[in-house]
């Protein structure tokens, strides 16, 4: 009787353990095929934006605007599409335009400040289509204030072929973030986009916590995870009261942002720390198309 007891046990644990290794094999394969399956959409989605802008950039309007010899009609022309654009861009969901010359000078709308980030002066310098990553910028309707903003441009070609100018369209900067919610893990996961500094690009649904834990600023409206957040691990949990006894910035990046950064992928089911300490399982990937890591 002892002995099938015995054998009875060593079964039972040996299942036991056959069921754990396969329940990992699940979610291991889970999560990283969710997370290819946002990276895909993600990459649809930048493809969709982007033609969008290039269909307004071939427009006839606009071709004919920047193909005009500068004087009373092309003033003209450019205030007609300058009333156009604001129309349309409001219509679709955009925050503002931004119509450049082939020098990168702004047209439109009078008195606007060029793109400032130096990648996207470079993709509009070179006259190839560009999304950027969320940044703090100005629009027409707001000038005063800076706000999260995502822009798209497109060059714009004349009759002959060459490059007669450039059209930006902003959107809001939690345009991304929309587009991440719909692969949010469960009620306690959450996917996020970074950048190469491990800055975070979308929305934290942990927005209290981070701001609760002195790592972002105390105004709600305008201390924001997206932009002000880098996803470092603050070596204990901070939502139960950790105190880390160094500054935030000398703290080291979370295990998946580090590994996404240096090109790895891969998935930790035994647990690592996220950005608020709390221990976590996830997978990590970069998504070269967009320059971003994402992790799930």
């Amino acid at each position: 009787m002892l002995l099938a007891v015995m054998a009875t046990l060593a079964l039972g644990g040996w299942g036991l353990h056959v069921m754990q290794v396969q329940f990992r094999l699940e979610l291991a394969n889970r999560l990283g095929t969710g997370l290819d399956a946002m990276a895909a959409g993600l990459e649809t989605w930048r493809s969709q934006r982007v033609r969008e802008v290039q269909g307004w950039a071939a427009h006839d309007e606009v071709v004919a605007a920047l193909d005009a010899a500068p004087g009373p009609g092309r003033a003209k022309a450019l205030n007609h599409l300058d009333r156009e654009l604001d129309f349309s861009c409001h219509a679709m969901g955009y925050l503002g335009y931004l119509l450049l010359d082939a020098q990168g000078r702004v047209l439109i709308p009078a008195g606007a400040p060029a793109p400032e980030a130096a990648e996207e002066r470079e993709a509009v310098g070179a006259g190839r289509p560009w999304l950027t990553h969320p940044f703090l910028g100005r629009v027409q309707d707001l000038p005063g204030t800076e706000r999260p903003l995502i822009d798209v441009s497109a060059p714009v070609r004349n009759a002959r072929g060459g490059l007669a100018g450039v059209l930006v369209l902003r959107m809001p900067g939690d345009a991304l973030s929309r587009e991440l919610a719909g692969g949010q893990p469960g009620r306690t996961g959450e996917t996020l986009a970074f950048d190469r500094s491990g800055r975070l690009l979308s929305d934290s649904r942990f927005e209290d916590q981070v701001r609760g834990a002195g790592l972002i600023g105390s105004d709600p409206v305008k201390d924001r995870a997206l932009l002000q957040l880098v996803l470092r691990d603050p070596g204990g949990d901070l939502v139960k009261g950790f105190k880390a006894p160094s500054a935030p910035g000398t703290w080291l990046l979370t295990r998946d942002v580090a590994q996404a950064v240096a090109g790895q992928r891969g998935e930790d089911l035994d647990g690592y720390r996220d950005y608020r300490g709390v221990l976590a399982v996830g997978a990590w990937r970069w998504v070269e198309g967009m320059d971003l890591g994402l992790t799930m």
